[in-house]
């Protein structure tokens, strides 16, 4: 999860994936039946985002994008586990006035 001062902006989780036809030229993974059908291509449950919707490379995701006026801003990440294992971490950000 993300947090932006306090409020939830953005949660992926990652349960569980099914199987998702795609139209030629959409699918994520480049894939395509040999008859020029389309793919399929695994997409995560809750939301229906694919791979490349996801993740920038293989060990990093997107959560999504911030509005940031000027000012002091808190940013906080929140990943935990199937086990419950829990791993936070805060990013404090300045964001000065350009016209000053």
């Amino acid at each position: 999860s993300l947090y932006q001062d306090g409020k939830e902006i953005s949660r992926i989780v990652f349960d569980s994936l099914q199987e998702k036809k795609t139209i030629i030229g959409t699918s994520s993974t480049g894939g395509s039946d040999s008859d020029g059908s389309g793919g399929i291509e695994l997409v995560l449950t809750n939301t229906g985002s694919s791979f490349s919707e996801i993740y920038e490379s293989d060990w990093l995701f997107r959560l999504g994008s911030l509005k940031l006026v000027p000012g002091n801003s808190s940013l906080l990440i929140i990943a935990s586990d199937f086990s419950g294992n829990e791993s936070s971490h805060e990013i404090m950000i300045n964001v000065g006035n350009l016209n000053q």
